[in-house]
């Protein structure tokens, strides 16, 4: 399994400044990501893969969410949640994380 160490949102940082964060993520088919929490709104940006499920642990907003990735496409969430993520597709997830640092929840 490809994780990041504990509390870490993704697998490795690509850029940050002041204001935002890119994390990249990477998930092995049937792995599940290191519980961190998201502290920032943020987008998704899927590159690759094809199922992924959001799971809230606690905190958030927003319900378990398992959606079929496309590659492109971006999702918009609010931060303030604790959560994994779970690859449960076949094929390995790749996708990117801007976390926007101006306004912490």
């Amino acid at each position: 399994m490809t994780s990041a160490a504990s509390g870490e949102i993704g697998t490795r940082i690509v850029f940050e400044n002041e204001h935002v964060r890119v994390w990249e993520n990477d998930v092995e088919p049937g792995a599940e990501t290191a519980v961190h929490r998201h502290n920032h709104d943020y987008l998704t940006i899927d590159l690759e893969g094809d199922r992924l499920v959001h799971n809230p642990l606690k905190d958030g907003e927003f319900p378990r969410m398992e959606y079929e990735v496309n590659a492109g496409s971006v999702t918009a969430l609010r931060g303030g949640v604790t959560e994994t993520a779970i690859n449960t597709g076949a094929t390995r997830y790749r996708g990117l994380l801007v976390e926007f640092l101006d306004n912490p929840r």
